[in-house]
């Protein structure tokens, strides 16, 4: 399916220009949070826990097991 392609590709492009002012964490949550609910996740609570609890894992794991530096958490 094209539309579904073409989305995902587009939300990439925007997540890449949201992650270095956002932080890894919050553009990567953001990221998921859009991609589930445009495939058509409509549980809330699922959402919301595999969008914070991937991207702080795999933050965690990159910072602290590879020691590859990801973009901080912005200071607001």
């Amino acid at each position: 399916n094209y539309v579904s392609i073409g989305f995902t590709i587009v939300m990439f492009i925007v997540y890449a220009s949201i992650l270095q002012p956002l932080g890894f964490i919050l553009s990567s949550a953001l990221l998921v949070v859009v991609l589930s609910i445009f495939y058509g996740a409509r549980d809330w609570v699922s959402i919301a826990l595999v969008a914070l609890g991937v991207p702080g894992v795999v933050y965690v794991v990159f910072r602290r097991v590879l020691t590859v530096a990801l973009p901080e958490f912005p200071d607001f």
